[in-house]
């Protein structure tokens, strides 16, 4: 046998990619990057055949320092599959901007950008070119880093008219004045189809770049702006104050989509009117009379309301809830179920609250006195999830989840109370340390017979015996989350699930030296187990 043969031979033998399924196959090859899959390309013709038949790897393109000709060589015949298409601009991928601006992307629906101190010729020659190439085909675009004065949101949209999703990442005031447009008249029938809109702004947003974008955003469902001035407020009320979700201000969590979706898609909500209003000081504290108008124009849909100072906000910069609340009708016609707030609260500003918001069932304080908590534990009988952070005392009342988080003063007697609300299915306790013992933390277990989930976090007092209790009580546990329990070992959690059938999810994050492998020989196969942090209640 010639050597040329005996190499077709083995590279027959060795060659897998002919005998995997189709699903298996694109599994393995998805996992690697553009540039990883191009240098595959060169293998062997067998290989090259079947990554360029498939379709699925070419959907989703991320490009990171790519300046290779022979790259976009074979990207240009390509470009007609992209979906997804992301570029990390480092001043060393103007050959991606140029394929980005002469081939063809019909396909695409995608484009997220980030970049990195880019030139003003980086914009005129590359950037806005590859927009104006691309943008008629977008549906959703995420700019990074925009200098708004080379790129503002304008002409954002200028090249993308028919996107539903925006995000613009920018620094520096846009040179856009009021006279580089007419406003309109917004109707269903006209303006841009953006419904989702995130603006990231570093304080710098130009008050005629927002105008323009909302008078021509009919659609419009969500806005989250972030580090602006208390002025673009006034200007969102002006241009779309029936806007059923709006964060100004406001950290954005993941919970947000699914806040967003929760209330706008509730089969109540008749399509008009404020859903979720979330809003945040940040250096120039918000007006009592700006949050004001939003409550008096949304009375009747307006459903979730979060308020929280920044640090550099003082206490004295609180708006005054009092001239807020006593404005809406004191009758069933609002239906405020969420109100969150982390600044100090009166028992009489609280009482005119839950007196005005009838339908009231989350609620989260920070700063609670005893008198505000009892308030509340006899006059909001909706009430469901009760959040409480840095507050000193606590009593007992029929809501399902209770989050009690840094309680300096909860003390056992107070536990021992909450083991008697009824229906209470969840429960965290999360640093509250200064107080509660091991003995208060058993006693309250030992009450809890509805319990179905429970976390306990940074707690001093949480040993393996409170473990070995939580095990034999009568609650039907189907989630434990432990975390940063210094006092656990494997055999406190080994105590637990065997005298606990019931319980489907462990987690147990930082608690010893206790690792996945150690649980998994303590724990039953049917148990779902995780050793990493998840989003908390």
């Amino acid at each position: 046998m010639t050597n040329s043969t005996h190499n077709e031979s083995l590279t027959k033998t060795i060659d897998f990619v002919n005998n995997l399924p189709f699903e298996i196959f694109t599994r393995i090859f998805s996992q690697l990057s553009t540039e990883q899959i191009i240098l595959c390309l060169t293998v062997c013709q067998n290989w090259r055949n079947q990554l360029i038949s498939c379709h699925v790897l070419w959907e989703t393109i991320e490009l990171n320092n790519a300046s290779h000709a022979r790259l976009f060589k074979i990207l240009n015949s390509l470009s007609n599959r992209v979906k997804r298409l992301t570029i990390y601009d480092n001043g060393d991928n103007e050959k991606a901007f140029q394929w980005l601006a002469t081939c063809h992307f019909e396909a695409l629906r995608t484009l997220v950008i980030d970049m990195e101190c880019s030139s003003d010729d980086f914009y005129r020659l590359h950037l806005c070119p590859g927009l104006q190439n691309v943008g008629l085909f977008l549906d959703h675009i995420t700019l990074v880093n925009v200098d708004a004065k080379q790129l503002s949101i304008q002409r954002v949209l200028q090249f993308c008219p028919n996107i539903s999703h925006l995000k613009y990442n920018g620094y520096n005031l846009s040179t856009l004045f009021e006279e580089n447009h007419h406003e309109t008249e917004r109707t269903k029938d006209s303006g841009h189809r953006l419904t989702h809109i995130f603006i990231h702004m570093d304080g710098h947003l130009n008050p005629y770049d927002i105008r323009y974008t909302l008078k021509n955003t009919p659609h419009l469902q969500q806005l989250l702006i972030s580090y602006c001035a208390p002025d673009i407020l006034d200007i969102i009320f002006d241009c779309c104050p029936d806007l059923p979700y709006l964060n100004y201000n406001s950290a954005v969590t993941q919970e947000d989509n699914q806040v967003h979706m929760e209330f706008v898609n509730d089969n109540n909500y008749q399509g008009r009117g404020m859903q979720f209003l979330k809003l945040a000081n940040y250096h120039l504290p918000i007006t009592s009379e700006q949050i004001k108008r939003f409550f008096i124009h949304n009375n009747t849909t307006l459903k979730a309301f979060e308020f929280s100072n920044s640090f550099s906000i003082q206490e004295q910069s609180v708006p005054d809830f009092s001239s807020i609340f006593s404005t809406i009708q004191q009758d069933n016609s609002n239906i405020l179920r969420q109100f969150h707030c982390n600044t100090s609260i009166s028992i009489e500003t609280m009482a005119l609250i839950i007196t005005h918001c009838t339908h009231l069932e989350d609620l989260k304080f920070s700063k609670v006195d005893l008198a505000c908590l009892e308030l509340i534990m006899t006059s909001v009988p909706r009430l469901q999830k009760l959040h409480l952070v840095e507050c000193h005392n606590m009593n007992e009342q029929d809501w399902k989840t209770l989050v009690l988080d840094d309680c300096p003063s909860l003390t056992d007697a107070g536990l021992y109370h909450l083991g008697h609300i009824s229906n209470l299915d969840t429960v965290s306790i999360r640093s509250c340390n200064d107080l509660i013992t091991e003995v208060g933390i058993e006693q309250c277990i030992k009450e809890m017979d509805t319990l179905q989930c429970i976390e306990l976090i940074r707690l001093e007092c949480v040993s393996d015996h409170v473990l070995f209790t939580l095990g034999q009580s009568n609650a039907k546990l189907k989630t434990v989350y432990l975390q940063e329990l210094d006092h656990v070992t494997l055999k406190g959690v080994q105590d637990l699930v065997r005298h606990a059938p019931t319980v489907h999810h462990l987690h147990v994050v930082e608690c010893g030296d206790i690792t996945l492998n150690g649980l998994k020989t303590v724990c039953s196969a049917g148990i779902t187990l995780c050793t990493k942090k998840l989003l908390s209640l």
